[in-house]
């Protein structure tokens, strides 16, 4: 049999009405999504409210660690600039790589915080918040500074170095 073209407009209507998602998976895929949505907005605040503060010692340490990080990657662009064997030009990307990305992290922690990435702050002063006993370290000009830090001195004596010379004061 042949079918008029109107029995063919009539099925494709009921077809396209039976393929129209029901208003209640429509409305379970909103509340679902509603659902989601403040979730996430109730974790965000949770984590907070629970953030540390400013003087906080978390907060200290993931200043104090991202300007240690901060220290090993510009020492470690000196090394690359003066062309040093492949092992050191290798160990110094790497330095590079990874404390560049873990400095990331740590200025993250204080974005996630709400918290700024700098201080006026002496460098380890947060270290106090834990004990009692804890002396601030200084440097030989008496200027507080963290442990693993490079003086400005050695830092010019690094950039002024060459060869063997500048991957030994690298490395130590």
């Amino acid at each position: 049999p042949v079918a008029s073209p109107e029995s063919l407009n009539a099925s494709a209507g009921a077809g396209a009405e039976r393929r129209r998602p029901p208003v209640l998976v429509i409305v379970l895929a909103f509340l679902a999504a509603l659902g989601i949505a403040l979730s996430v907005l109730l974790f965000v605040t949770r984590v907070n409210e629970s953030a540390p503060t400013e003087g906080s010692a978390d907060a200290g340490f993931a200043r104090d660690m991202g300007e240690h990080h901060a220290q090993a990657v510009d020492m470690s662009f000196t090394l690359l600039s003066k062309s040093p064997a492949s092992d050191m030009e290798t160990l110094a990307y790497d330095i590079a790589n990874t404390q560049s990305t873990q400095r990331g992290m740590l200025m993250g922690w204080l974005q996630q915080w709400e918290l700024p990435q700098t201080t006026s702050r002496e460098p380890m002063q947060w270290m106090s918040l834990l004990s009692d006993s804890h002396e601030h370290p200084t440097d030989s000009a008496g200027d507080p500074r963290m442990p693993g830090m490079a003086t400005r001195a050695q830092l010019d004596e690094l950039a002024a170095a060459s060869g063997v010379d500048a991957e030994r004061l690298y490395l130590s």
